[in-house]
Order: C-alpha cells, then structure tokens, then sequence
C-alpha cells in the first residue's frame, strides 16, 4: 500500500495510492499549462483542479473500477457548452442546462494528444466566456425548498463507473440532491470517499436512502 511521504507535492501525494498514474497527470497538467494561459492547480478533497476564471478541467482517480478497463488511468473531466459525440468520451452528462460534463478515460501519456487538447482548449474559453453565465437548476429540482447542490465532478465520474447513472437519475429529487449535499459537506477526503462509497451501494440496491428504508414508487 502506498503512503505519502511528507517530500511529496500536494499533487504528487494525491496520486500515491494509485501508483503509476501520477505521469498521466503530469502529462495533463503539461498540456493544459502550455496551451491556456494564467492557469492555476487545485489540489481538492476528490480531484485535482484546473482554473482560470472558473474550473474548467478536473483530473480524478477512479472511485470504483468497471470490467475491461486499464489497471492504471486517470479520468479527465471537462466542461462544455454542447455535448460531444466521440468515442474516447465515457460519459457525457447535462447537470444543467447548456453545461455539458464529459468524462475522458486517460490510461498512457501519449493519449493526451491534439485531440484531448484541443477539447481542453474548448473547456478553457468555455469557462472565460458567457458561456459560464448563472444557469437555473434542473427542471425537476425547481420545487425544492431547500437550496440545490451541483454535482461535482468526482461524483459524476464515481457514477459513471459504477455504472448507476440510471438509477441516480430515478431517485427523487430531494434524494439527489441530498447525497450531493451530504457529500460535499465532508471535512476529509476519507470522509467524502465514504459518503460517496454508501450512495453508490445504497443506489446499486435500491432498496435504502442514506441510512434509511426506502421503496421506489
């Protein structure tokens, strides 16, 4: 098991529980830092932050693994404002309307090539653009009294390799958004991690909502 030695960039120790996917970040970041100006590095709780006036690219390590897929990757997350159609997209999904999540599968260094970059660029002038403007929420979370949670990229991703993106999308609205609340309150990774991991079985059996009973309509 791997540990973070107290040497280690913040960047770095992120990714030492995954070993060998720290050069596929460092490929990434490369890319991102030689084609879009005044960029800066967060390094969060779930993901690791590329910003210039708002976030515009994520990288995260997957939460749970699916079938066929490599031993080591990254997953690389970009926001648009249409869908892309390709196959190197996993996922694409609309947390809002005009805001396109997607959700790039990066396994070798050479996969961050003109393409990957080019969308990256796309996602850079996105996020400087009107194209970031105030959005509503999604219809079906109009009703809630309470306020509404965005997804954040490293849950989008968790439910994309679970696999559970239907049966999120079936729970309520009020249940969506409270896991998503529930989550983003945590203090520590772990905590997050833990909170991420009990929506994801709890969904995958449809039969409990945080904790509780629940029975599906």
């Amino acid at each position: 098991m791997s540990t973070v030695q107290p040497w280690m960039d913040a960047d770095e120790a992120f990714f030492a529980r995954e070993p060998g996917t720290y050069p596929l970040y460092e490929a990434i970041a490369a890319a991102i830092l030689e084609d879009c100006p005044d960029v800066t590095i967060h390094v969060q709780k779930t993901q690791i932050a590329f910003t210039s006036r708002y976030h515009f690219a994520f990288v995260s390590l997957p939460f749970r693994r699916r079938q066929g897929r490599p031993d080591a990757y990254v997953i690389l997350t970009f926001g648009l404002g249409h869908r892309l159609e390709d196959p190197r997209i996993i996922e694409a999904v609309e947390p809002h309307p005009g805001r396109w999540t997607h959700h790039v599968l990066i396994a070798d260094e050479d996969e961050v090539d003109d393409q990957v970059r080019g969308w990256l660029a796309q996602a850079y002038e996105f996020a400087n653009t009107k194209g970031r403007r105030p959005v509503d929420p999604p219809d079906d979370m109009t009703r809630l009294t309470r306020a509404v949670h965005p997804i954040p990229v490293e849950v989008s991703a968790a439910l994309d390799e679970a696999g559970l993106w239907d049966r999120y999308r079936a729970r309520p609205p009020y249940q969506r958004n409270d896991y998503i609340g529930w989550i983003a309150r945590a203090r520590r990774p772990e905590t997050a991690r833990a909170r991420l991991d009990q929506m994801l079985d709890e969904l995958e059996a449809g039969d409990a909502y945080m904790g509780m009973p629940y029975r599906a309509r």
